[in-house]
C-alpha cells in the first residue's frame, strides 16, 4: 500500500510537471499574440493556477523604497474557490520584505534560487504570516529581467501540506523565465516609444 501511495506521488508529480511545461509553451505563445501584459498575465496565472493545483497563484514585483529599503507589490493573483483572494490586501502594497519578516527570503530569491517550504518548518514572522492566510505549503520563483531581480510568482497550498518536486520546480522556473522575458521586451518597447515620442516633440519644438 505505502509502495502503492508513492507510484500515485510520483505519477502526480509527473503530470503536474508536463502540464507546467505545456503552460510555458502557452504563456510564449500568448505573449508575442497578446502583448498587452495585463491582458494576458491574468489568462497565464490562471492556467498555472489549475495544473498545479494550488490555493492561489500570484506575482509580485520588487522597486526600491525612498530610504533604499526594497520593496514588493502585488500585481496579478488566482485563488482557486473557496480561498480568500489577497490583492486588495494593503499589506501586499509596497510591503518592505525585511519589515514584513522575509529579510532572508531576499539572499535566496535574488541569487536565483526558490522558496520551497511548509509553513510549519517556517519560523518567526515568515510562519505568523502566511499560517494568518491559513497556508500549509507555499514556494516561491524568483522572476529576472535579464540580470535583473524584477519580483516572484508565488504558490500557496491552503489545503494540504507538500513540497515540489525537481520537476515541478524546473517547469515553473521555465514560466518564470518566459514572463521575464515578456516583461522585459515590454519594457524596451515602453522605452522605444518614449524615445520616439521625446525625439519627435523636439525635432517639432527646434528652432532653424
Amino acid at each position: 500500500e505505502e509502495l502503492e501511495i508513492l507510484v500515485h506521488e510520483r505519477t502526480t508529480e509527473l503530470q503536474h510537471a508536463d502540464q507546467i511545461l505545456k503552460t510555458a509553451a502557452f504563456a510564449a505563445a500568448l505573449f508575442l499574440k497578446e502583448p498587452d501584459l495585463p491582458r494576458s498575465i491574468p489568462r497565464v496565472v490562471k492556467q498555472l493556477g489549475g495544473v498545479t493545483e494550488a490555493s492561489r497563484v500570484y506575482l509580485f514585483e520588487n522597486q526600491q523604497g525612498d530610504d533604499g529599503d526594497l520593496l514588493t507589490t502585488q500585481r496579478y493573483e488566482w485563488v482557486s474557490e473557496g480561498i480568500s483572494a489577497e490583492i486588495d490586501n494593503p499589506m501586499f502594497q509596497n510591503m518592505s520584505y525585511e519589515a514584513a519578516g522575509f529579510g532572508r527570503w531576499v539572499k535566496t530569491l535574488e541569487k536565483g534560487y526558490s522558496v520551497n517550504a511548509l509553513v510549519e518548518s517556517l519560523v518567526g514572522r515568515e510562519r505568523e504570516l502566511l499560517e494568518f492566510q491559513r497556508i500549509k505549503a507555499i514556494i516561491i520563483i524568483p522572476v529576472f529581467l535579464g540580470n535583473v531581480w524584477w519580483g516572484f510568482i508565488g504558490f500557496d497550498d491552503c489545503e494540504k501540506k507538500r513540497l515540489w518536486s525537481v520537476s515541478e520546480k524546473e517547469g515553473l522556473r521555465t514560466v518564470a523565465d518566459v514572463m521575464g522575458a515578456a516583461l522585459w521586451r515590454n519594457r524596451m518597447g515602453q522605452a522605444l516609444l518614449e524615445s520616439e515620442t521625446n525625439f519627435k516633440a523636439l525635432a517639432e519644438n527646434a528652432t532653424d
